[in-house]
């Protein structure tokens, strides 16, 4: 393998057919592609293995399922006249079902992961054809050509050709305690190992300081952070609060079904044992029916099916989760921490002045003239801007200075017509923001003028752009005003552009710029910088030929500066105020001097007075013991280290607060490893930064963060109340056997249900409404305080509340009840209950279908089929209450999930297919019901309207 670190850098651009100013051309980069392929050199981790799926289907259900497949078969082979193939049949199809929704669950959840961490991976910047472009990590190839700037990610091994104070941090790869200086030098010595080869960058580190430019020598499976670590292993994701409480419950549903199975089951056979008549096989049945009725379903896989359709839905709100189940740690945030920019929703650049004829022209001044055209015609504005006089409040070149500065960002284009993200990521010397552009307060300006830019295209297309470099920080637009007449442009860092001129335009005559000229316009520079405005330059030149950026020095007519000032409008505001309402405690850390950060933090509305803002020579003198008194009433710091940041999180979580950090660069970093939740915005933030983050925020800014948090919060809430709903299902089922079991010993009547009927029942109540779990709407109002959960002070809240087991059992006996008294009132004092007591009586037609041509086969079927139909509708009828919050009207809630009123509703269809259509059943042991229906309706209209919702207080804070 070649030592590239000892090549010299033209072998090594020879080798890779590439360039050191234009980097790979597109025939170049296909063939390295198919050469090399994609760079992933990692053992890829399968995303569908074989034994996660196989874990989901060995459920608790499933294997009570397949274990009454194997006994009923057994017992049918033997010729038990008490089983039918039809039981057989049904109890098989049901274990089918629940294996392929099993799978099918587990499929779609990993999938919405797979891509979620797709959406995760770093935008790298690389150099292709002589263009600045961004293409993901697996898409480099050798011969690329990388720019590196302080927070970049490394993709693949690469050589330094150009290094400004580059600094890496290779901790990950070779445990070095401190950043690494890396340097475009050449090695002679061969034989040396990786951590000493100064001229290298390698895949998987980060890029802490300085700038640089590299090629690309190694990618896939050829990194040297392959071969330093083979056996890297994943990360293991740890389980959530949520499914560490669902468990315990899940098991002791499971431990109760058996414990009150085994205890029917020794009753029955003490009375067989005093019959001296003990029908084992009968025995083995009724165990077995206990076990199938008190399985609940795999509430564990329902849990993170829900979180992994929320993160999908967080999606549509800007922003991605690298874990689905890092829903639950937002939805208990109560302090989020974050930068100006990461409290921004709309923040953006205004111009603050001009500087054009040697003149300054302050904001106002130049508003209110443009504001003075509005009233004008398109001939009378020409005019006006034509007739400007020299040396008057508005010089005659500032129209001519924003138009060209229009062009010069506008590739051409529209602010309309043009992703503006992606004119942000070719040029970052645009702004001093990454998030910031100029582009919309120029060409905003421009169309007040009276041009419109597309209208320009047609008699000036652009021809050729240049986006910002390290070595040539601006961009170039060429236009072609004629044939062999081009107009060049460029607009970008003020210093830069004007140290390229060679001429300066002043009233309409371009004259040389000398040394005076040049000091007093870098003085005007200073001076706008001194008010925290981004200062840009605009220059141009025209030729006969297309130039190139390099080509363009000291030929270039400097025009002039424009100063912007970043603000934050009213929407940001109304944000904050609307995020504080719903109980969030907002903290804002600035890089900016201690009066400023007092300054933003009012204008934000988060502090009213000085005593809330501390510095960090303030913080310093803070001791341990007084920190957490102090960090309770601090709402903004200004300018802390990383170790106060640090600090700081943990001095919140001290207070039970569940804390949210919105990192912005490397001091962020060490805050961020102890804080609750991390995100950061996929635009604005370093890549060292992104890399550790659970989240990213795609769009809106803080208004993504609010809108996540409250829809978080809401959704949270809701997989309770359905899971508890849940619950009771399965534990209805459990007591209404549990209660026909004692009706036989009291009454002599036979089970309540039969197996085919409990499978039935489990199958419309508890499968299918899993396949709506997470699609309902939230109804979180920021701007209504009662409308919505607050968030509770404990980072360990739980997800089920105290009083959950409660809930659980007063509507699983509920239920239960009113299911056992349609049965019991049709059958009451009918000669079909003078039977004799034993388990074969208690046991009648369960595991077949009765005679329907006997009176007293088909009077038990009518009995049970009321039994079970009332449960099916009850059971129905009490979900809406379940996830019914106090605020909420039942119709609210209702009509929340439409899925789940179009399930009910298919729930409702296929249990009257079963009842009326004469061979479902037959097959299902089902029989017509006519007066019956007055059981079921009316204790279904009950429990739709009784407010059976233990477990949710009137306030949030009960939680």
């Amino acid at each position: 393998m070649s030592n590239f670190y000892a090549e010299n850098i033209a072998s090594i651009l020879n080798k890779f057919n590439s360039n050191m100013e234009q980097g790979l051309s597109a025939e170049a980069f296909q063939k390295a592609k198919a050469q090399h392929g994609k760079n992933e050199g990692a053992p890829e981790k399968d995303a569908f293995p074989f034994a996660a799926f196989l874990k989901a289907l060995f459920t608790w259900r499933v294997i009570v399922l397949g274990v009454a497949t194997v006994i009923l078969g057994v017992s049918l082979t033997n010729g038990t006249s008490s089983v039918t193939l039809q039981a057989v049949s049904v109890v098989g199809a049901v274990l089918v079902i629940h294996a392929v929704s099993a799978y099918t669950m587990e499929y779609r959840i990993r999938s919405r992961d797979t891509t979620h961490n797709r959406l995760m991976v770093h935008s790298i910047k690389v150099i292709r054809q002589g263009k600045l472009d961004e293409c993901a990590p697996e898409d480099i190839v050798p011969g690329d050509l990388l720019p590196f700037s302080a927070g970049d990610y490394v993709p693949a091994d690469a050589r330094i050709i150009e290094s400004e104070g580059l600094m890496i941090d290779e901790s990950g790869l070779f445990g070095t305690e401190e950043p690494v200086q890396k340097v475009a030098i050449d090695v002679q010595d061969s034989a040396l190992p990786p951590q000493r080869q100064k001229n290298m960058a390698f895949g998987g580190t980060y890029v802490v300081a300085g700038h640089g430019l590299a090629i690309v020598v190694q990618t896939g499976k050829q990194l040297e952070i392959w071969k330093q670590r083979p056996d890297a292993r994943p990360t293991l994701v740890s389980h959530t609060l949520a499914e560490g409480e669902i468990k315990g419950l899940y098991t002791v549903i499971k431990v109760i079904g058996m414990v009150v199975g085994g205890v029917a089951v020794a009753i029955a056979w003490w009375f067989e044992y005093q019959n001296r008549a003990t029908n084992w096989q009968s025995l083995i049945h009724l165990g077995m029916l206990f076990a199938v009725a008190s399985a609940p379903q795999d509430v564990i896989q329902l849990l993170r099916l829900f979180f992994s359709k929320h993160a999908q839905r967080l999606l549509q709100k800007g922003v991605v989760l690298r874990n689905s189940r890092s829903l639950e740690k937002l939805s208990r945030i109560t302090t989020f921490l974050a930068n100006e920019n990461g409290l921004s929703t709309t923040r953006s650049l205004t111009i603050s002045s001009l500087f054009v004829d040697e003149q300054l022209v302050d904001a106002k001044t130049w508003k209110d003239w443009l504001n003075s055209l509005k009233a004008l015609t398109p001939a009378e504005r020409q005019n006006a801007i034509e007739t400007l006089a020299p040396g008057g409040k508005i010089p005659q070149g500032a129209p001519h200075l924003v138009f060209t500065a229009g062009l010069g960002t506008s590739d051409g284009q529209d602010t309309d017509s043009v992703n503006l993200l992606n004119t942000q990521a070719t040029s970052e010397v645009m702004s001093s923001g990454r998030g910031i552009s100029p582009k919309i307060a120029i060409q905003r300006d421009v169309k007040k003028l009276g041009y419109q830019l597309k209208n320009v295209r047609t008699r000036l297309p652009l021809v050729n752009t240049y986006p910002g470099t390290r070595n040539y920080p601006y961009q170039m637009q060429v236009f072609e005003s004629a044939p062999e007449d081009y107009l060049n442009i460029i607009f970008g860092d003020a210093r830069t552009v004007l140290d390229t001129c060679g001429y300066v335009l002043v009233n309409g005559e371009a004259i040389p710029l000398s040394d005076d000229r040049h000091e007093m316009y870098h003085e005007i520079i200073d001076y706008l910088m001194s008010t925290k405005s981004h200062v840009y330059g605009v220059a141009y030149h025209s030729s006969d030929v297309m130039l190139k950026p390099q080509e363009m020095e000291y030929n270039l007519i400097f025009l002039g500066f424009i100063s912007f000032s970043a603000s934050n409008d009213e929407r940001t505001k109304t944000i904050l105020k609307s995020s504080l309402d719903t109980g969030l405690k907002i903290i804002l850390i600035t890089e900016s001097e201690e009066q400023e950060t007092v300054d933003l933090a009012k204008d934000l509305g988060l502090v009213h007075n000085r005593k809330a803002v501390v510095s960090r020579e303030e913080l310093e003198k803070v001791s341990r013991e007084q920190l957490d008194a102090e960090t309770a009433k601090w709402i903004a710091y200004s300018q802390p280290t990383w170790y106060q940041r640090r600090n700081i999180v943990l001095s919140l979580k001290r207070q039970s607060h569940a804390v949210g950090f919105l990192g912005q660069n490397r001091e962020d970093l060490r805050a961020m490893t102890v804080a609750d939740i991390t995100l950061a915005s996929k635009g604005d933030a370093s890549h060292v930064v992104q890399a550790p983050a659970d989240g990213l925020i795609n769009k809106e800014g803080f208004q993504a963060v609010k809108d996540v948090l409250l829809h978080a919060r809401e959704a949270y809430h809701n997989a309770a109340g359905f899971l508890r709903w849940n619950f009771s299902c399965t534990l209805s089922l459990l007591l209404t056997l549990s209660f026909g079991t004692v009706l036989h010993y009291l009454y002599k009547m036979p089970m309540p249900l039969t197996l085919t009927q409990i499978i039935w029942t489990q199958f419309l109540l508890t499968l299918l409404p899993s396949f709506v779990i997470g699609t309902e709407r939230i109804f979180a109002d920021a701007n209504d305080t009662n409308r919505h959960h607050r968030p509770t002070r404990f980072s360990r809240s739980r997800f089920l509340s105290k009083t959950t087991g409660i809930d659980i059992v007063c509507r699983a006996v509920t239920i239960s009840l009113m299911t056992i008294i349609p049965f019991f009132f049709i059958l009451w004092r009918s000669p079909i209950a003078s039977d004799t007591f034993g388990v074969s009586t208690l046991m009648r037609d369960v595991l077949s279908v009765g005679d329907m041509t006997d009176p007293n086969a088909l009077g038990i079927a009518t009995a049970r089929t009321a039994a079970c139909t009332t449960l099916i509708f009850t059971q129905l009828a009490t979900c809406w209450q379940a996830l019914r919050y106090p605020w909420e009207s039942l119709v609210q809630r209702v009509f929340a999930n439409f899925r789940l009123i179009i399930i009910s509703l298919v729930i409702i269809a296929l249990h009257l297919a079963t009842l009326y259509i004469e061979p479902v059943a037959q097959f299902l042991g089902m029989a017509p019901l006519k007066w019956e229906w007055q059981w079921t309706l009316l204790f279904s209209l009950t429990l739709l309207l009784l407010p059976l919702n233990l477990a949710v207080g009137s306030r949030s804070d009960n939680f």
